[in-house]
């Protein structure tokens, strides 16, 4: 399946001409809506998955250990790793936590792995039950991984990484990126990551890449709607709500009730080109 979701990724950004582009997204956007299907009527927003405390088990290990952490890397991106050095090579798909947005997804990163999702200010963030801390800024995750990983240390992809025993690396935020930049973005980042795992590997690392969420690339035409659920609040691809949703997919936190959009919706107006927060398997895988 990861390979329709590469193809209609690359069919966005190709030169060919507007009327067999159209057709050929609409084709390829035909097949991944049978798999849509599938996975609606298997997918459960309340299942537990690995992403909670992942960067915490891996670096706890023996050895010299790298996480590269990637806002938004969806499991066909990870496919496209290109490396010259040999090595053994695992993509393993994860799913993330929901809603799929950055606070939830690093929050689940950066944690001990026991959690509590909370709503704070009408968001839904990670609680670290181990610690206690809130993981509701990018200081606070980074503090809360150091209190449970000592001599863990954090860096940046565009500085030179240490050479330390344990360390995590991270890309910058992608939410403020047009369409066109954002594939760019992605053609332009997985050949530097590709020659960064080259350099970490000669360097004796072990090598681990993860991301906090997907997204979803919508096809034209699809709908844009407002909220109409009985919500106290509503975010682009969930609401909120204080009674039990009669249908949909949903999961409570606390006392009330995240009511996720389907596929093909927004439930506010967004001008974002790619969206995320929702529960399609390109947001969650």
């Amino acid at each position: 399946l990861w390979k329709y979701d590469s193809l209609d990724r690359k069919l966005r950004h190709s030169h060919l001409p507007d009327k067999l582009k159209t057709w050929a997204v609409k084709k390829v956007s035909e097949i991944n809506k049978i798999a849509e299907n599938h996975w609606k009527s298997h997918y459960d927003p309340k299942i537990q998955t690995e992403q909670p405390g992942l960067l915490y088990r891996i670096l706890k290990g023996e050895g010299k250990k790298a996480v590269i952490v990637v806002d938004a890397l969806r499991y066909e991106l990870s496919c496209e790793l290109s490396l010259k050095r040999k090595a053994n090579v695992q993509n393993k798909p994860i799913l993330a936590l929901t809603p799929t947005e950055t606070p939830v997804g690093m929050g689940a990163l950066f944690s001990s792995g026991e959690i509590e999702k909370i709503l704070k200010d009408k968001r839904v963030l990670i609680v670290d039950k181990k610690t206690g801390k809130t993981l509701d800024s990018v200081p606070n995750r980074e503090e809360n991984l150091k209190e449970l990983l000592t001599g863990v240390v954090i860096v940046e992809m565009d500085t030179t990484p240490p050479d330390v025993e344990k360390i995590v690396i991270k890309t910058g935020d992608i939410d403020s990126l047009g369409h066109e930049a954002l594939i760019s973005f992605y053609d332009r980042i997985m050949t530097e990551l590709s020659k960064l795992t080259d350099e970490l590997l000669e360097r004796g690392y072990e090598v681990h890449f993860t991301s906090d969420h997907g997204f979803y690339l919508p096809v034209p035409g699809e709908t844009v709607k407002q909220d109409k659920t009985v919500s106290y609040s509503s975010g682009i691809r969930y609401s909120l709500n204080s009674a039990k949703p009669e249908e949909g997919k949903y999961e409570q936190t606390g006392s009330s009730y995240i009511l996720y959009a389907n596929s093909g919706n927004v439930l506010k107006d967004y001008g974002g080109h790619f969206w995320h927060g929702g529960i399609t398997y390109q947001e969650v895988i």
